[in-house]
Protein backbone atom coordinates (compact mmCIF):
# COMPACT_ATOMS: atom_id res chain seq x y z
CA UNK A 1 0.00 0.00 0.00
CA UNK A 2 2.72 2.53 0.50
CA UNK A 3 4.36 2.14 -2.66
CA UNK A 4 1.28 2.70 -4.31
CA UNK A 5 1.22 5.54 -2.35
CA UNK A 6 4.43 6.83 -3.49
CA UNK A 7 4.09 6.42 -6.69
CA UNK A 8 0.70 8.36 -7.11
CA UNK A 9 2.41 10.84 -5.80
CA UNK A 10 5.23 11.13 -7.95
CA UNK A 11 2.90 10.86 -10.98
CA UNK A 12 1.22 14.22 -9.80
CA UNK A 13 4.13 16.06 -10.28
CA UNK A 14 5.34 15.64 -13.59
CA UNK A 15 4.19 18.01 -15.48
CA UNK A 16 1.18 17.93 -18.41
CA UNK A 17 4.46 18.36 -20.79
CA UNK A 18 7.42 18.86 -21.14
CA UNK A 19 9.43 21.89 -21.39
CA UNK A 20 11.28 22.22 -24.97
CA UNK A 21 14.47 23.12 -24.69
CA UNK A 22 16.35 26.10 -26.98
CA UNK A 23 19.61 26.45 -28.02
CA UNK A 24 20.98 29.85 -27.48
CA UNK A 25 23.73 30.56 -29.93
CA UNK A 26 26.14 32.93 -30.03
CA UNK A 27 26.43 35.39 -33.52
CA UNK A 28 29.56 36.50 -35.16
CA UNK A 29 29.64 39.79 -35.42
CA UNK A 30 31.20 40.52 -39.34
CA UNK A 31 32.54 43.88 -37.94
CA UNK A 32 35.17 42.76 -35.75
CA UNK A 33 35.87 39.09 -37.62
CA UNK A 34 36.02 35.64 -36.67
CA UNK A 35 35.76 34.19 -33.27
CA UNK A 36 38.34 33.52 -30.54
CA UNK A 37 39.07 29.99 -29.78
CA UNK A 38 39.22 30.41 -26.20
CA UNK A 39 36.33 28.45 -24.45
CA UNK A 40 32.92 30.41 -24.50
CA UNK A 41 29.39 29.52 -21.77
CA UNK A 42 26.59 31.37 -23.27
CA UNK A 43 25.12 33.21 -20.28
CA UNK A 44 21.73 32.64 -21.24
CA UNK A 45 19.20 29.05 -21.58
CA UNK A 46 15.96 29.01 -23.32
CA UNK A 47 12.78 26.72 -23.16
CA UNK A 48 9.48 26.65 -25.16
CA UNK A 49 6.58 25.44 -23.77
CA UNK A 50 4.12 24.91 -25.87
CA UNK A 51 0.87 24.37 -24.20
CA UNK A 52 1.31 27.83 -22.52
CA UNK A 53 2.62 29.35 -25.89
CA UNK A 54 5.25 31.09 -24.00
CA UNK A 55 9.37 31.38 -23.91
CA UNK A 56 11.59 31.22 -21.03
CA UNK A 57 15.04 32.89 -21.15
CA UNK A 58 16.89 32.81 -18.37
CA UNK A 59 19.92 35.07 -17.98
CA UNK A 60 22.64 33.13 -15.58
CA UNK A 61 24.30 36.26 -15.41
CA UNK A 62 23.89 40.04 -15.39
CA UNK A 63 24.62 41.11 -19.52
CA UNK A 64 23.31 44.46 -18.95
CA UNK A 65 20.18 45.78 -20.53
CA UNK A 66 19.34 43.41 -23.31
CA UNK A 67 17.11 43.89 -26.36
CA UNK A 68 15.13 40.61 -27.27
CA UNK A 69 13.35 40.87 -30.75
CA UNK A 70 10.80 38.41 -31.56
CA UNK A 71 10.61 37.99 -35.20
CA UNK A 72 7.53 35.08 -36.70
CA UNK A 73 8.72 34.39 -40.17
CA UNK A 74 5.26 33.23 -40.49
CA UNK A 75 3.42 35.34 -39.87
CA UNK A 76 5.53 38.45 -40.37
CA UNK A 77 5.24 39.96 -36.62
CA UNK A 78 7.85 41.45 -34.77
CA UNK A 79 7.84 42.29 -30.59
CA UNK A 80 10.57 43.63 -28.99
CA UNK A 81 11.22 43.12 -25.38
CA UNK A 82 13.85 44.26 -22.69
CA UNK A 83 16.09 42.49 -20.08
CA UNK A 84 18.04 44.03 -17.36
CA UNK A 85 20.37 42.27 -15.61
CA UNK A 86 20.01 38.15 -14.24
CA UNK A 87 17.21 36.33 -14.33
CA UNK A 88 13.91 35.28 -16.54
CA UNK A 89 12.82 36.78 -19.28
CA UNK A 90 8.98 35.30 -19.76
CA UNK A 91 7.94 35.62 -23.68
CA UNK A 92 4.50 35.46 -24.90
CA UNK A 93 3.93 33.48 -28.27
CA UNK A 94 1.18 33.83 -29.89
CA UNK A 95 2.05 33.02 -33.72
CA UNK A 96 3.04 29.27 -34.96
CA UNK A 97 5.54 28.40 -37.38
CA UNK A 98 8.89 29.87 -37.23
CA UNK A 99 10.46 31.67 -34.54
CA UNK A 100 13.63 33.55 -34.32
CA UNK A 101 15.15 35.27 -31.24
CA UNK A 102 17.36 37.59 -31.45
CA UNK A 103 19.22 38.75 -28.37
CA UNK A 104 21.17 42.41 -28.15
CA UNK A 105 23.13 41.84 -24.67
CA UNK A 106 24.43 45.69 -23.34
CA UNK A 107 28.44 44.01 -23.85
CA UNK A 108 27.88 44.11 -27.62
CA UNK A 109 26.56 40.42 -28.36
CA UNK A 110 24.40 39.21 -29.96
CA UNK A 111 22.86 35.81 -29.85
CA UNK A 112 19.72 34.17 -31.50
CA UNK A 113 17.40 31.05 -30.88
CA UNK A 114 15.30 29.44 -33.90
CA UNK A 115 12.48 26.70 -33.43
CA UNK A 116 9.24 25.79 -34.88
CA UNK A 117 6.05 27.01 -32.74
Amino acid sequence: MMALFFSAVANAQQPEEEAVPLEVLLQQNKETGPFNRSAFVVQIEGCYYPSLETVYLTFLSDLGSSTITVTSVSAGTVDDYTQNGAGICIIPISNSGLIIIDIYSGDGRHYRAIFIA
